[in-house]
């Protein structure tokens, strides 16, 4: 299994909205920040030339800020549930030759600044 960072997954404005409903109950938070996630199930290992591909598939978006945090929550579907979005880029990292991935999935690190 391979764990890779992904973009931001949330816009710096969606933030911000979400920033100011929760300051409402929690005065103290600074700031927030979502970043994706992804995991690869595997067969077996993945060849540094695969690896490559992998990475380059799953570069897009807005990089995602980087802050020192006390409390990250990541959040995934629920197990044995299979997105639409896993499903669509299993088919995508197959049709790129990328067999040794039994499963590609996505999910969020909220992150709460120390």
């Amino acid at each position: 299994m391979l764990i890779l960072d992904g973009g931001s997954a949330v816009s710096r404005f969606r933030i911000s909205k979400l920033c100011d409903q929760i300051r409402e109950h929690l005065p103290s938070l600074k700031d927030l920040s979502a970043r994706y996630l992804h995991v690869a199930l595997t067969r077996n290992h993945l060849p540094a030339k695969k690896r490559e591909t992998l990475d380059r598939l799953l570069d897009y978006g807005v990089s995602a800020d980087t802050i020192t945090t006390d409390l990250e929550v990541m959040v995934f579907p629920r197990t044995g549930t299979i997105s639409p979005w896993s499903t669509k880029a299993t088919d995508i990292v197959h049709r790129c030759g990328l067999t040794e991935i039994v499963r590609l999935e996505r999910g969020v690190a909220w992150s709460v600044p120390s």
